[in-house]
């Protein structure tokens, strides 16, 4: 018989409990409401045979008076009264939030923000509403109020388009409104710097037109009609040379412009520009 994978239940702080001793000794209300309320604690119980306990979990209805008292006693945890109770919807909604977001990523940063994270305007406004300071936008469009101060918006798997009305990133400052991640209305937006367009160097290759000479090793083999063909073939081919756009001085031009820049004279600069 293969043996059972029993699970663990993860409590505050991360701690995962295996054991029912455990569980009572990290105890922590959000997260058993939590796992109630996706079926992870029932399924815990009879999991590890507590067939009892799971069965009186299961018929726990959350709406109920007394439902943080009876879950309490039922896992053998001493209730504290009404201040360890919580707002079982809010816990309801962040489940909902975090397994939506595990069909997205299962980046665990992002997963540990699944209760600030907005998918809605509807959402945004409930946050809003609640003063977090610090809110997630996972969706395509949102409306972030410009006269809500102290607030940091953040796009979270895409970029979100935002609408805003500010006029100014001065007023967004002196609000202190943080934008990040998103895509803000035009007049908004950081003006991105534009490449300078490259300008022309002038050709300023330092060619010089060379006279015809031809060589003493050959030129007795030459008729003088050769002689006048070979020279104007090579003022022709000058001539396409020196009209050739390519910049030769490409990479020795700045240290030509340093040189030149610092005042350099007489032979120095000549065998500089012989060099190109």
């Amino acid at each position: 018989m293969a043996k059972k994978v029993r699970f663990t239940l993860e409590m505050k702080d991360g701690v995962k409990v295996g054991t029912l001793e455990e569980l009572k000794n990290n105890f922590d209300m959000e997260c058993i409401v939590g796992h109630f309320l996706d079926g992870k604690l029932v399924k815990w119980l009879e999991n590890r045979y507590y067939e009892e306990l799971a069965e009186k979990v299961s018929g726990l209805d959350k709406d109920a008076p007394g439902f943080h008292r009876a879950l309490c006693e039922i896992l053998g945890v001493e209730y504290e009264g009404e201040d360890d109770e919580i707002d079982v919807d809010a816990v309801e909604r962040l489940n909902e939030k975090r397994a939506k977001l595990q069909q997205l990523t299962d980046d665990e940063e992002i997963l540990s923000h699944a209760g600030q994270v907005a998918f809605s305007q509807e959402d945004l406004a409930e946050l809003i509403d609640e003063d977090e300071a610090t809110i997630y936008l996972c969706g395509e469009k949102f409306t972030v109020p410009a006269k809500v101060a102290n607030r940091t918006y953040i796009g979270i798997l895409g970029k979100p388009e935002i609408s805003i009305a500010a006029e100014t990133k001065e007023a967004l400052a002196e609000k202190n409104i943080v934008l990040e991640n998103v895509l803000l209305p035009e007049h908004l937006r950081e003006e991105t710097p534009q490449e300078p367009e490259p300008q022309e160097t002038g050709a300023e290759n330092h060619k010089i037109r060379q006279t015809y000479r031809p060589s003493k090793l050959l030129d007795f083999m030459l008729s003088d009609q050769d002689r006048k063909n070979a020279e104007k073939l090579f003022d022709a081919a000058q001539d396409i040379l020196l009209n050739v756009t390519f910049d030769i001085d490409r990479g020795s031009r700045p240290l030509l412009e340093a040189a030149r820049a610092s005042n350099i004279k007489g032979g120095l600069q000549r065998w500089l520009e012989r060099m190109g």
